[in-house]
């Protein structure tokens, strides 16, 4: 099993930095490389990127005020078993920690630097964006 964490400290509150990313259904609205996301269902979004889609599943039952863990039930990246969480925390004198954590097996024949390199872009590039919408750069 392959860990990735990617981490960005902002000056903003948590209550600032959730209300940027925290709607689950909402990634296409702050992350740059999601054109479309929609919900499916109660738990469910579907990513759909130019030719592909993904499926991610929300565990309501794992995820807490600042906390969203979710499986991946159909993706075009080269893994299998995947298991993300995107968490906010309050840190002590001011601001917060933004922080996502993935767990993966990759693909058969994929050497999981490839999709270890793939996964910490895509959360720096949107926790970069995050931090435009709140003009910290």
């Amino acid at each position: 099993m392959v860990t990735v964490y990617v981490r960005r400290r902002f000056v903003s509150s948590r209550e600032q930095v959730w209300g940027v990313m925290g709607d689950f259904w909402a990634l296409d609205r702050w992350h740059p490389a999601v054109p479309n996301c929609h919900r499916d269902s109660e738990v469910t979004r579907r990513i759909e990127l130019p030719g592909v889609s993904a499926v991610e599943t929300l565990l309501p039952a794992e995820c807490g005020a600042f906390r969203h863990v979710y499986v991946v039930e159909e993706s075009p990246m080269p893994l299998r078993d995947y298991r993300g969480r995107v968490e906010v925390h309050e840190v002590e004198g001011e601001g917060c920690l933004l922080e996502y954590e993935g767990t993966f097996e990759p693909a058969p024949g994929v050497p999981e630097k490839v999709t270890e390199k793939l996964l910490t872009r895509f959360f720096e590039s949107g926790f970069e964006a995050v931090a435009r919408e709140l003009c910290e750069r």
